[in-house]
């Protein structure tokens, strides 16, 4: 069952492990999830942070303190952007 991400939600970056056992990875090493997981955010992984926008037409989020956007599948629990 999903939930709905609502702006103001507190949620938590999967681990890298977690995406890569998921979704694999690409010729550079980054994981194949929707909006790309870069080696570059491995440092997000397992961080807690607020949800201050959403955009469901992409099925993105932007978090508070976090310059990537972000899709709910990377996020710990099954979530949907509506």
């Amino acid at each position: 069952m999903y939930r709905t991400v609502e702006i103001g939600d507190k949620v938590t970056i999967r681990s890298w492990k977690s995406m890569e056992n998921e979704w694999g990875l690409d010729e550079l090493g980054d994981i194949c999830i929707p909006l790309f997981f870069t080696r570059n955010m491995a440092y997000l992984c397992k961080s807690e942070a607020e949800i201050v926008n959403k955009r469901p037409w992409l099925e993105e989020l932007t978090l508070r303190g976090i310059y990537y956007n972000i899709s709910p599948q990377m996020l710990v629990g099954e979530y949907k952007v509506r």
